[in-house]
């Protein structure tokens, strides 16, 4: 009987091992909800604050943000006329993801035009 017991203690541990899943490439956090968030035209600044924090902790850990992350806060950092951390964003951004080069670029250079910006 206890040999038993032994038994579905090792199967129980192993099935649950193989749900836990491989870890994911990237980590999401909050930035759909902040996506959604930003479309409803709530506050940028709570939106950058709640990014901003993500960023960190995803750092800390040693592990990825996803592509259009940085671009999303470079945006923000528009709004609140956050010029020079909205350039370091992008350039993280196409640092990050190179295949983003040409279209990063482009907003680098809607940025210094005053364009990306949709209040001004």
């Amino acid at each position: 009987m206890r040999i038993y017991s032994w038994l579905s203690l090792a199967t129980a541990s192993i099935v649950l091992a193989a749900c836990a899943g491989p870890p994911t490439l990237y980590q999401w956090g909050p930035y759909e909800a902040q996506l959604y968030s930003h479309f409803k035209s709530e506050s940028p600044q709570a939106q950058i604050d709640v990014m901003e924090k993500h960023a960190k902790i995803v750092r800390e850990a040693g592990q990825s943000l996803p592509p259009g992350y940085m671009a999303h806060l470079a945006v923000l950092y528009g709004q609140v006329g956050r010029d020079a951390d909205q350039m370091v964003a992008l350039q993280m951004e196409k640092d990050s993801f190179p295949e983003s080069k040409t279209y990063i670029d482009s907003l680098m250079g809607q940025s210094k035009l005053g364009m990306l910006d949709a209040k001004k």
